[in-house]
């Protein structure tokens, strides 16, 4: 018997991307209650581009899942 490594099409769109938001977002202290008042945004620094990015993804995945098959 032979196992298959995952690949890309086992995957849902921008899991690698959510993957590493979740990794950084590990180290980024929670709101205070003023934050949380207030609106601030539970990311860190670092995290903010690759959330967007994970956004970017998941719109074209849901775009690329309508085209006819080549």
């Amino acid at each position: 018997m032979t196992t298959r490594q995952p690949g890309m099409s086992d995957q849902i769109a921008a899991q690698s991307v959510i993957e590493e938001l979740l990794r950084l977002q590990q180290t980024v202290q929670p709101r205070s209650r003023f934050a949380r008042f207030w609106g601030y945004s539970p990311l860190g620094a670092d995290s903010v581009a690759w959330y967007r990015c994970a956004q970017g993804e998941i719109e074209v995945g849901k775009i690329s899942s309508r085209l006819p098959p080549a």
